[in-house]
């Protein structure tokens, strides 16, 4: 530097002495880029003016800007020979930009910041479940939220600012009835909370609304609108007169339900998973002859009862309960128990099932009183024995009066005959003992003559075949009589074996006369046959049964003359011992096949049978034995009935069933009487 004005000197703090002899490089700050100086100097030694601005440094060590411009200056020749530099101190503009910068980023961010608070608050009104609007001093509509928009009709919520209820799809009565609302709160200052009134969409379907409004102030506190939010209770107000008919109807049918099980005759017991009492009827309390309180335990309800198996005896104890395996998740079907009491034993068939409803869980009971049932299923198996021995009778009758009249009629002829020798002995004697000697000629002659007259040959060759027939007629009483008995022998209480052959023979001696004159009999029986745990006068019945229907079928195919044929089987399974009794008679129509089991049904005509023989085969079999009944049937052709008996006894069968067993041995024993 050759030359710095006093300007120079008071910006820089440098004097004239220092500055002068030293390059520009005595206020370089170091700040400004490498790439400004570069762009300095290729400028101004290429001859051309360069300005621009610097960051420099002053004596005192502060940064200040200068805006410089610096020119060279070249001799005669052309030749740069030095840079004159004008400067200026601009540090104070500077400061004042990068304020003004500072500022405008500053509002910049906090605009953004509001537009996002903007945002985000119109999402959330958005969002939210509710319709909410505000209005300006004159109920013009300043805004809304979504849901409010769409409830006006509009795809947006600038749709609505500007305009007054009166524009909006509201009925008229409805926008008045908004405007003096609004202008009773910013007028008088005071909130209206949860009003209910109508709002018609712009579908034309009228809500039911909870409106609240609230003046809305400015910061001087003066109200300069309001806002409202409103929420559609039409749903929830439907929801509630529905919920009031389901109450209703709920309450209707619990009304139901307990006159149902008031009235019904049937105990009826729930109990939950924990063995507490959930309800009863009064039949039950009738029933078991206590009083039943819900919430009692299991234990509590029955400590009073004297519950016992069938045979009176063995109690039942409490986790043998129907209820108890119900509870467990089992079925119980038919269960008959004995109930003691002072007042009379009752027999009681019991149901169970596993409870699951309305979150609980547990098992309800229902029990019947049979005792009565029971008696008159005695009276039907008593009808039903007698109505056999009724039809059999008189063929019986038959049976042995056939072999008894030879049997007499040979006594007869053995009479005489007894007679006729012993008046040929008696002369025999006198001959020998006579005093007056006679020759052996005479004697002879009077022998022949006697002889002769008494037909002594002719006993002689009749005799023995006289008592031979005599003694088969008997036998044949015999076996009639031994297969009767057999028959209506009273039943075991108990299972006993049972040869099942002899029970196939017994059966077909007493019904001889029932088919002997309509059916050949074709008896298959397998010799082998192991004896079975059984029920022989109850086995023997459903045996009859099965013959006699047999035969009758036969009859109904060929009438009163002609022959069909039964054939009656038995053999060894793998399931135990199977009897089938086949017949070529008329056959079962498909239609019925279904019922012949079912007690009283019968294609008898009246007068000719209860319709209680098959449905007591059934029950014999399948009950008391645990066995099975099958029917094959053709109509035009046959039928044949399979009954399949177990060789290992059923001990669940037999008792479970033993009361039936018991009722058929009464009447089986209340015949053997007869």
């Amino acid at each position: 530097m050759e030359y710095v004005n006093p300007h120079f000197t008071r910006t820089t703090g440098y004097s004239a002495q220092e500055a002068l002899g030293n390059t520009s490089r005595l206020l370089k700050s170091g700040e400004t880029p490498d790439s400004v100086y570069e762009d300095l100097w290729s400028k101004i030694n290429s001859g051309q003016n360069w300005s621009g601005e610097l960051l420099n440094r002053k004596r005192s060590g502060e940064l200040y800007w200068e805006q410089q411009t610096i020119a060279p200056l070249v001799n005669e020749l052309g030749k740069i020979t030095h840079f004159i530099a004008v400067k200026e101190d601009i540090t104070c503009r500077k400061i004042s930009e990068k304020e003004q910068l500072r500022l405008a980023e500053e509002l910049k961010s906090r605009n953004d910041e509001l537009a996002y608070e903007r945002r985000m608050l119109q999402t959330i009104v958005d969002s939210a479940p509710l319709a909410i609007f505000w209005k300006d001093r004159e109920s013009v509509y300043l805004g809304c939220n979504a849901l409010f928009a769409r409830m006006a009709g509009v795809e947006s919520s600038d749709e609505i600012k500007g305009l007054t209820d009166f524009e909006m799809p509201w009925t008229t009565d409805e926008a008045l009835h908004y405007r003096l609302c609004d202008q009773q709160v910013m007028e008088l200052g005071f909130e209206i909370l949860n009003h209910e009134e109508t709002h018609t969409s712009s579908d034309g379907k009228e809500h039911i609304v909870w409106t609240s409004k609230a003046p809305f102030y400015d910061q001087d506190g003066n109200v300069v609108g309001m806002v409202g939010v409103y929420s559609d209770v039409t749903e929830q107000r439907e929801a509630a007169v529905h919920r009031d008919q389901l109450l209703q109807e709920t309450q209707e049918q619990k009304s139901l339900l307990d006159a149902v099980m008031s009235s019904v005759g049937d105990g009826i017991l729930a109990f939950d998973d924990s063995k507490h009492l959930l309800c009863s009827n009064p039949a039950a309390e009738k029933i078991l002859g206590v009083t039943m309180e819900v919430g009692n335990t299991l234990e509590s309800c029955v400590s009073t009862l004297q519950i016992c198996h069938l045979d009176g005896e063995t109690p039942v104890e409490t986790s043998e309960l129907a209820v108890n395996k119900a509870i467990a998740g089992n079925v119980v079907v038919n269960e008959e128990v004995l109930l003691r009491s002072k007042s009379g034993d009752k027999m009681l068939s019991v149901n169970a099932a596993p409870l699951v409803a309305n979150g609980h869980r547990g098992g309800v009971v229902t029990m019947r009183d049979v005792t009565e049932y029971k008696t008159l299923e005695r009276q039907l198996l008593q009808s039903q024995k007698l109505e056999s021995i009724g039809q059999l009778a008189a063929g019986i009758a038959h049976e042995i009066n056939t072999p008894m009249q030879f049997v007499a009629d040979n006594i007869e002829f053995l009479e005489k005959s007894a007679g006729g020798l012993c008046t040929v002995i008696d002369r025999y004697n006198e001959l020998l003992t006579e005093e007056t000697p006679k020759s052996w000629s005479q004697r002879k002659q009077e022998i022949e003559e006697m002889i002769e007259t008494c037909d002594f040959n002719l006993v002689r060759s009749q005799f023995a075949e006289a008592i031979d027939e005599s003694r088969e007629g008997i036998q044949r009483t015999v076996n009639i009589i031994k297969a009767m008995k057999s028959f209506s022998h009273p039943g075991n209480k108990d299972r006993v074996m049972v040869n099942i052959n002899e029970a196939i023979r017994s059966t077909m001696t007493i019904s001889r006369n029932r088919w002997k004159y309509n059916a050949e009999i074709d008896l298959n029986l397998d010799d082998s046959l192991p004896e079975i745990p059984a029920y022989p006068s109850e086995l023997n019945q459903v045996l009859l049964n099965l013959i006699v229907n047999a035969s009758d079928a036969i009859v109904d195919r060929y009438g009163e003359n002609g022959v069909g044929k039964i054939e009656v089987r038995s053999s060894l399974t793998e399931d135990g011992v199977e009897v089938s009794v086949k017949d070529n008679g008329c056959g079962i129509p498909e239609p019925i096949r279904q019922k012949v089991f079912d007690p009283f049904f019968t294609t008898k005509a009246v007068g000719q049978g209860t319709g209680q023989g098959l449905s007591i085969t059934h029950n014999v079999i399948v009950a008391m034995h645990g066995g099975q009944v099958h029917l094959e049937s053709t109509e035009g052709e046959g039928t044949t009935f399979t009954v399949c008996l177990p060789i290992e006894p059923d001990d669940e069968a037999g008792n479970d069933r033993a009361s039936f067993a018991h009722e058929l041995s009464v009447a089986t024993a209340d015949l053997a009487e007869c």
